[in-house]
């Protein structure tokens, strides 16, 4: 589940928006950086515990607990901040996103649930039963083990919850100096910017405007006006192999080497760091995901975020997140998908 504020680097304006999750979940801090969560006990346990781990890095800074309007919420590091107009992407990790618990009491004490019938329905008509389409409802268990089955949690152990594309300029204020210093000024004098001759308002992207800012960061200053949101993308339901999940992140990465590579080093990164954190090794990590972020001046990062589903182990028990999930011994195949997440980035390089 993530919430996301996307910022303008020109004036700190924030637009609230959802990938994937239940909404109003977040809300701004009031202070640059930093963002407030909904508090749960299971997330702050986590979130105290991770500053003291090895994936203190790999993680939201944590901050403590404040009150708002009569409600607890988690102080944590905006990890959008610095970004530009950013690209996210939610990738939900581990071959499952429920607890073992979770399935016990729903088989204990089973439920019908029309709005899961309604879900499902939606994705696939064929889906439910003779049964269910005359119930006009399926449980919970049902529903979550079809959910999985249907993408590539199951297959790869992960799958793409959502993807916010960047921030595109749809308008600029561009001031030009009268003058420029002969040791700026490009062959003829002239200012070498396609379409912009002299001061004024212009419609341009923000990958223009970052190639201008390197350019001639002495002689151009330009004013967002404007700044429109890309639409959010969660219609990822049914990605469940390999080729369809690097058609999604080469999309994602819009042919742009360096980001993919700085993906990659982060994420081989996080392995290593996975591999030898004490926290990981004792905890069920179910229900979280991967924040992958980056903006048009080639700036790229890796999170781990959403701890809600996250579970202390019995004593003397750890997992290796890579043996298959079977019923009973709470493995939940973060690992597994991590490898695959990064042999699916590593072949997208090579190509």
């Amino acid at each position: 589940m993530v919430n996301l504020p996307v910022m303008s680097p020109f004036k700190k304006r924030y637009a609230w928006v959802q990938l994937a999750g239940h909404t109003g979940s977040f809300k701004a801090a009031g202070t640059s950086g930093l963002i407030l969560k909904r508090s749960s006990e299971p997330e702050r346990y986590c979130l105290a515990r991770l500053m003291a781990d090895a994936l203190r890095g790999c993680v939201p800074a944590f901050h403590g607990v404040v009150e708002r309007d009569g409600e607890s919420y988690l102080q944590l590091q905006d990890l959008l901040d610095g970004f530009d107009g950013p690209c996210v992407l939610d990738c939900k990790m581990g071959v499952r996103t429920y607890l073992e618990e979770e399935l016990t009491k729903a088989r204990e004490r089973p439920k019908l649930r029309k709005d899961m019938y309604k879900k499902m329905l939606a994705v696939d008509p064929e889906a439910p039963t003779e049964e269910e389409h005359a119930q006009r409802a399926v449980t919970k268990p049902r529903y979550m083990q079809w959910r999985e089955g249907i993408s590539s949690s199951t297959t790869l152990g992960f799958r793409i919850e959502g993807i916010k594309p960047h921030c595109a300029v749809s308008a600029l204020r561009v001031d030009l100096p009268p003058r420029l210093p002969p040791e700026e000024a490009p062959s003829g004098g002239r200012l070498a910017v396609p379409g912009i001759q002299r001061p004024g308002r212009y419609r341009c992207s923000s990958q223009i405007l970052s190639l201008w800012a390197h350019t001639w960061p002495l002689t151009i200053s330009a004013h967002l006006l404007q700044k429109a949101d890309g639409s959010c993308s969660t219609d990822f339901k049914t990605t469940r192999s390999r080729e369809q999940v690097i058609r999604v992140f080469e999309e994602f990465v819009q042919g742009d080497a360096e980001v993919l590579r700085r993906y990659l080093n982060r994420l081989q990164q996080i392995r290593d760091t996975l591999e030898v954190s004490e926290f990981f090794r004792r905890h069920e990590v179910i229900g979280s995901s991967l924040l992958f972020v980056h903006d048009h001046c080639h700036r790229a990062g890796v999170w781990l975020i959403d701890f809600g589903k996250t579970t202390p182990l019995p004593d003397g028990q750890t997992l290796d997140h890579r043996r298959p999930w079977e019923e009973g011994n709470r493995e939940d195949g973060y690992l597994l998908g991590l490898d695959n997440l990064i042999g699916i980035l590593a072949s997208l390089a090579e190509r």
